[in-house]
């Protein structure tokens, strides 16, 4: 139930969850995911964890960040979680999203 939400300039929070989402691209990591996301130019990053310094990185370079804590973005989960972002990005009309799971 608790996830911590960091928005870059760019996206507004929470017009960003609205009908016209800025957001095109999405990379999901599990656990504390910064050592890999960093190396990825996409417009959200969501993982469990990251450092405050790390997440204001990411926004000053224009990537928005959702924490949802570390144990609830194992491995296991994240198929799950990538759906879930699909299905809520298609409610706010947002279809051309696309949802990167690194392995």
């Amino acid at each position: 139930e608790k996830v911590r939400v960091a928005a870059a300039e760019c996206h507004p929070f929470p017009e960003y969850l609205l009908d016209e989402c800025p957001i095109r691209t999405v990379a999901v990591q599990a656990g504390s995911g910064h050592s890999v996301l960093q190396h990825h130019k996409v417009d959200l990053w969501v993982t469990g964890e990251m450092s405050h310094h790390d997440v204001l990185a990411a926004n000053a370079n224009g990537i928005s960040v959702i924490l949802t804590e570390h144990s609830n973005s194992e491995r296991f989960f994240l198929p799950i979680m990538r759906d879930q972002i699909c299905d809520q990005l298609k409610t706010r009309n947002a279809p051309n999203v696309t949802v990167f799971i690194a392995t």
